[in-house]
């Protein structure tokens, strides 16, 4: 069970966990469009701590270093709307600054 968030960061995790297990399905790789809209559904779930959400995808896919995965000025916009909708102005301008 789970809101509609953890549904699909549940399904977005077994996507990754087939395509790194089995070569023949590498198009089940979530890719920045996926992760973008992920971090989107945590915004719109309106839970108090989807901002901790969203910044955790983020950094989960500047970790990753793959070019399929990299966020990119969609992503980072999305996370910085979920910061300012949840009164979180301030650490949306600090991530915004470390990001240039």
């Amino acid at each position: 069970d789970g809101t509609p968030a953890e549904k699909a960061e549940k399904l977005v995790r077994r996507m990754s966990e087939i395509s790194f297990t089995d070569d023949t399905r590498a198009e089940l790789t979530p890719c920045v469009i996926i992760y973008t809209s992920l971090i989107d559904t945590w915004g719109k779930s309106k839970l108090p701590d989807a901002p901790d959400h969203a910044l955790r995808l983020l950094q989960e896919m500047q970790r990753g270093k793959k070019k399929k995965t990299m966020p990119n000025t969609v992503t980072l916009n999305v996370v910085l709307k979920i910061y300012c909708q949840h009164g979180k102005a301030d650490e949306a301008w600090k991530l915004l600054n470390q990001s240039k």
